[in-house]
Parts: structure tokens; sequence; C-alpha cells
């Protein structure tokens, strides 16, 4: 399953996908359905709502858009203007697709699923018990079919005097997810095939389930499809254990999943610094679940607070599953046992393949009214395991960094080479702005009397290579909107984050939290290859960044539609070298040399 749809996912961002791809073109054109789309062009300045597009496609297909079909859309709203008739007028071709009733054909089976979907992506929320039993009992009974159901939807007065204005603010790109104005007010819930919504399953009695498989020797517990499971605390799936739903529900059909959900007054388990949803002992595997942290708005959030937490060991592996509404700093945290995590231990083999990955309730700058250092941003991928295979991921909208290699925690005076790979996966900014796109980060030492923190130039304490071994980050596809940017597109080191030997930060945490002096080590770099925005647009201070890291070698990297934003305190450049924090780099792209090290510190909260 994992193969296939990983083989999908480069056939989709390769734009080879061409079904998908006529059906966009042709609908968005007017040509193949019968409803034309409007001739006039649209009111100048009138802003095209990518997020709502990138939410189409998570929403309804569970994936990224391909770049043919982003082209597309973003044509179509450009001459139609953001209105309540546009906005439904795309909504009703994605709905109508042959790809949308492949994963979801009318039937009994389905129509939960369906009005799920819908809800999700119309009016931006879960459905309420009555609202969902009407749209099920509509679709079951013929009086209604999935396209006249959006319709409903689309002419409620919440979409026309709530939803629409949000996704169509010339103001703000995101809109988070929710009810504007009622954030937490709709909670996932049951969406049985008959009767009413019950209440979550218990957790207690997941547990169990996991802890007696394991006892027996190990296996698989299959959850029924669409169950939805209320956490009050961290679920532990023992390392002998794959947790998962019956029918392996791939994110196209991720309605069909069973889902694990964080609840109100949230605790983590007694004794442990973490406040994961769900905790992978080593050897455990997660596959074919959603995983909902349920946050539907950017505050508050909290560092220590992960949707999937990996501890290391052999083949743990996080695959086909879905990942949002990230409560915290990282949708998904893969440990091993130089990350200073309780439990985590020596690591190979893990996997973090073909998820759908978004933070829409995330934002990439505080919240007004909230200080700067709030930190409402959340993660990707976060990978402190060396040895991990990040491949095929879908992720839209996160607000921090997509993909992050990690390499030991920071306060090691060295740390086992990070060597893992992260290839084929689209990263897309269509709401929130990132802070990276994809990082290699060797972390920062604090200062210590009258020592600096971080690494002086040719002192190497971290390696994302070694000998014949090098971290790989190859044909990833990373793209923008109008409206929102990458601080660094790629960045090789992280003295753009923390500093340099020669430019202290003093606003990183120390062991207590308390903001200290300090600055970036240096690694060996890991191997960048043909990494590209597929020929879209990309809005960035940098576009790729190297400092902080020796030897590191990009071939093949083109992003032909660069813009370098205004605002922020980065050198505005499409590849920025740190000299003396860069020695051995080979790229086969022009670069401007930062002789006063700008760059340094550049990424902060404030942009």
């Amino acid at each position: 399953m994992a193969d296939r749809r990983r083989a999908a996912g480069a056939r989709r961002r390769s734009g080879a996908r061409l079904l998908a791809v006529l059906v966009a073109v042709s609908a968005l054109a007017g040509t193949a359905l019968a409803e034309p789309l409007p001739a006039a062009a649209a009111p100048a300045g009138a802003p095209v709502p990518y997020q709502y597009v990138a939410k189409g496609y998570t929403e309804l297909l569970g994936r990224a858009p391909s770049p043919a079909e982003w082209t597309a859309a973003v044509s179509y709203f450009r001459r139609a203007g953001c209105t309540v008739a546009s906005l439904r007028r795309f909504g009703d071709r994605l709905v109508s697709s042959a790809e949308y009733r492949r994963d979801y054909p009318p039937s009994a089976a389905a129509d939960p699923a369906i009005v799920l979907t819908l809800y999700r992506f119309v009016v931006n929320r879960e459905p309420g018990a009555a609202g969902f039993v009407a749209g099920r009992d509509a679709l079951a009974s013929g009086r209604s079919g999935p396209v006249a159901l959006a319709d409903r939807l689309y002419a409620s007065a919440e979409f026309s005097g709530l939803t629409a204005p949000a996704i169509c603010s010339a103001t703000a790109p995101g809109y988070w997810f929710g009810r504007p104005g009622d954030w937490n007010g709709f909670l996932a819930i049951q969406t049985p095939g008959r009767g009413a919504p019950g209440p979550d399953s218990s957790e207690a009695a997941l547990q169990g389930l996991l802890d007696a498989r394991s006892a027996a020797g190990g296996g698989t517990v299959a959850l029924p499809p669409r169950q939805v499971t209320g956490l009050t605390t961290t679920l532990v799936v023992p390392g002998n254990v794959t947790l998962t739903t019956r029918g392996d529900p791939d994110p196209d059909r991720y309605a069909e999943m069973a889902r694990l959900v964080r609840l109100p007054g949230f605790a983590g388990l007694p004794g442990y610094s973490g406040k994961e949803l769900v905790r992978l002992e080593p050897g455990a595997r997660l596959a074919h679940l959603w995983v909902d942290g349920q946050r539907d708005a950017p505050d508050p959030n909290t560092f220590l607070v992960f949707d999937v937490r990996m501890l290391g060991g052999v083949g743990t592996t996080v695959a086909d599953d879905r990942l949002g509404n990230t409560y915290g700093a990282s949708t998904l945290e893969d440990d091993s046992g130089d990350a200073n995590v309780p439990g985590a231990t020596t690591c190979s083999r893990n996997v973090v393949s073909d998820n759908l990955v978004e933070a829409y309730s995330s934002a990439h700058t505080a919240p007004p009214g909230e200080p700067p250092t709030d930190h409402p941003q959340a993660d990707g991928l976060g990978i402190y395991c060396t040895h991990t295979s990040v491949e095929g991921n879908d992720i839209v909208d996160v607000s921090d960094t997509g993909i992050v290699l990690f390499d030991g925690a920071s306060f090691l005076a060295s740390a086992p080479p990070q060597l893992s790979v992260v290839a084929h996966n689209a990263i897309v900014s269509a709401g929130n702005s990132y802070s990276f796109g994809i990082a290699t980060d060797p972390s920062y030492s604090l200062a210590f009397g009258f020592d600096p923190g971080g690494d002086p130039p040719g002192t190497v304490s971290r390696r994302f290579s070694d000998g014949p071994g090098t971290a790989l980050i190859a044909d990833n596809v990373l793209w923008s909107g109008e409206r929102t940017h990458f601080d660094v597109l790629l960045s090789s080191g992280t003295h753009d984050l923390f500093g340099s030997a020669a430019h202290q930060n003093c606003s990183i945490p120390d062991a207590a939290g308390q903001a200290a002096c300090g600055a970036g080590r240096n690694a060996t770099g890991a191997r960048w290859v043909d990494n590209s925005s597929a020929g879209l647009l990309v809005d960035v201070e940098m576009g790729i960044y190297v400092g902080g890291t020796s030897d590191a070698v990009f071939v093949g990297d083109r992003f032909d539609h660069l813009v370098e934003v205004a605002g922020g305190t980065c050198p505005k450049a499409a590849v920025v070298v740190a000299p003396g924090y860069a020695p051995g780099l080979r790229i086969d792209l022009p670069v401007h040399v930062d002789t006063a090290l700008h760059s340094d510190s550049c990424v902060n909260p404030t942009f």
C-alpha cells in the first residue's frame, strides 16, 4: 500500500497524473462541464484564496494539489474573483470529479464519509450531530447527491456570512479550522452509518487492547472505519504492535480512517515531559490512521506537545496516515537515543512515508494581542533518528519547518551522523508562511563563562555526512502562494536561526527554558539534489542558505519562479552563503556571499 501511494505521489508531483490534471484543467476552463465559468475578469486586487484551494484537495481528495492543478485553480480565481459563487463552482468541480467519486463512491457505505468531507471543506469545521444525520440520510434516501449537499452548505447563512468572508479576506491569507468566531464549537463526532452519533470510543479500552496484543506476542490492532477515540492522555503503542484501520484506507480516503483526537483537558502521562497524543515505542507501527490534535485556532500552543512521537527503535513506522490540526510544536517527532527523550533508543530503518500532514490551525506569527514569543508555529516532521526514510509525504500549511533533520540534542558535545533520506515530498505554503521548507539543523551550544557559544570556523561537532554515507534531500517540490512565504526555503545549517560564533544569539533557551546566549554548531553537510518548485511561484526571504555546514553539495536544485519578498531581516537573495561557515561547498548556482553575516539569527517569529 505504501509503495503504491509513493508511486502515485511521485506521479502527482511530476505533473504526470494525467487523469486528475485533465479533469482539473478542463473543468476549471469550463469546457468539460455544463456550467461555464464567468467570462468577466475579477476586480483588480481581488485575493486568490490559496488556502481554500489547498483545502479543496486535502479535505476532499486527501492530498496536496499537483502543480498543474494548483496552476489551474489560481488561474480560475484570478479570472473569477473570490465570491460565494466562484467558491461554489470550484468546490462543485472537485466534488463531481472522477477522483472524488472513486474515493467515496455514492453508496450507503460511503455516505458518512462524504458528509464529513463536505463539512470540513465547505464550512471549514466538523459537522454537528444533527447536520451530520440530516446530510447522511439525505444521501441515503436519494433526495440529495454529493454536489447538491455541498450546494446546501454553500447556500447557508453560515457560509455566506462567516466562512466565505474569512476565505476571501484581503488581509489574512489563512482561516485556520473551525467556525470563525467559534473556533472550538464543533468537536469531532462519531459518523455512523445509521442512527445518531454516539459517544467517543473508550481510550482506556483501546489502550487495553494494545497492551493485551503486545503481551500475547504482538501483532495488529485494527480499529473499525470512522471510529473516533477521544484522548485525555497519551496513547502508547507497544513496540511489537501495529495500530491501523480495518480495510487500510489511505489518506485519499482519510474520512474512512479510525481517528484519534485530542480532547480538552488533555494531560501527559505522569513522570513524562512530553504531551504527545500518540507515542510509538521502539518498533511500533502506525498506519492508515487519522491523528487529530483538534486545535482550531493558533493560540494556545506549547513546545512539548506533538501529534505523534516515535521513540527510536528498528523499523518504527508512521505511514499512510493523516496527521493534522497540530496542537503543539510539531506534528511528528522521530526521536532517538541522542535526542534527550526518556525511553527513546538508538534507531535504524525508521519510516515516515506517504502521510498527509497539515497544520491549518497554527500560525507563522503571533496572533493579535499575543507577544512575538508566543510561538504559535508548528513543524511538520522533525527527524532526530539518524536513519529514517522520509518519503512521499504531502505537507500543507505547517507554519514553522516543513521537514527538519536534527543531529543530536543541543547539550551533547557530539552525536552520531544524521544520514536520513528526505525525498519525493510536497511542501505547500498556501495560507501559512513557514520558517523553513527543509533544514538540516546541527543545533546550538550555549556560551560558558567567557567562551562564546557555537562552533568557530573549522570546528565541526555534528555530521550530515560520514565518509561514503550522507543525508540526502532529493526530488522534493516546494511552493507558495503570493500571500505567504518561506523565510528560508532550503537551509544547510541553522546559523540563520541561532547565529554564529561571531554573532551570539541571546534569546536561545537554556535547560530551564530561560533566555541565554549561544550560537549554532557546525556540521558536515548533506547532499541536496533536484529539489524544485516545479515551475511554480515560491516567495522567500532567502532561497538556499548555507551557514554552519562544510562540504555540502547542491546539484540540480531549481526554483525558476523564486521571488524575494519585502520585510524580515534576512538578506534577499536566491542563494546566501556565510563565509567561513560553508567551506567546501559545491553548488551549481550563483551565490551571494554574506560577508557581514547579516544572515546570522535573521529568522525570527515576527515575520
